[in-house]
């Protein structure tokens, strides 16, 4: 039998706080060197994009959490009124070059599929998730 190991965090959706979960995935010491540079990552690419796209339900916080057993898993559960908008521009969404910007777009999201093994959105009653497999 395998021994799931987690960790866990809650965070306001705001750009200050990506710092804290880099650290708060750098102290996991249940994953090795490799994964946790993966986990920072994924993590902080999908928390930004919950930070600038999602429109989050009043005063909510971004539930983070690692679990290991035989995979390793990173869950963010959060509110928003446009889940299906945000998966759905996951799915079609390729990098291109945005002229008014001057710069790339959705290369994030690709990084994020090249370094997992499997993303699955899922849509909850109060909260809805977004599960990784790196």
């Amino acid at each position: 039998m395998v021994k799931t190991q987690y960790s866990s965090i809650r965070l306001a959706p705001r750009l200050e706080n990506l710092s804290i979960l880099e650290q708060f995935i750098g102290q996991c010491r249940f994953l090795d060197s490799a994964l946790r540079c993966r986990a920072i990552l994924v993590a902080t690419e999908y928390f930004d994009n919950i930070i600038a796209h999602s429109r989050c339900c009043g005063c909510c916080k971004v539930y983070i959490a690692l679990y290991q057993s035989r995979d390793t898993e990173l869950v963010l559960r959060y509110r928003t009124r446009n889940f299906q908008e945000m998966v759905q521009a996951s799915r079609v969404t390729r990098p291109y070059y945005d002229a008014a910007s001057e710069r790339y777009r959705g290369l994030g999201l690709l990084m994020c599929k090249n370094l997992s093994s499997s993303i699955v959105y899922k849509r909850g009653l109060l909260r809805s998730s977004v599960v990784i497999i790196l």
